[in-house]
């Protein structure tokens, strides 16, 4: 099997320290999802180059969930931020609240 040979060692070192590798990459995204998906990123990486990394795997992977991280924020900084002035759609301001509501049936009450 390909898997197994040719990836010996990285079924140890997500066991043995997958849990710490998941904090670190939620401490730098600020949530779960998003640190599940920085990690997975960089074990991708880590399986591009393992030939290269079998000394210190979990150096290279820390690294890297750094280094990936920066990249995104570095691309929020860039992104310029838009405020949404519009009202959603549906009804006008004044009919959402529930004084408008009221009002726009007449003074009704049920």
């Amino acid at each position: 099997m390909f898997w197994r040979r040719g990836f010996d060692g990285l079924d140890a070192l997500v066991a043995e320290r997958g849990g710490a590798l998941l904090a670190t990459a939620v401490l730098l995204t600020g949530s779960k999802v998003a640190g599940e998906d920085l990690l997975q990123g960089a074990l991708e990486r880590l399986m591009r180059s393992w030939g290269r990394v079998r000394e210190d795997p979990e150096r290279y992977l820390r690294r890297t969930t750094y280094h990936l991280a920066v990249d995104q924020w570095r691309v929020r900084r860039r992104r310029s931020e838009v405020a949404l002035l519009a009202e959603p759609p549906g009804e006008p301001a004044a009919a959402t609240s529930w004084r408008g509501r009221r009002e726009g049936t007449g003074g009704a009450s049920r």
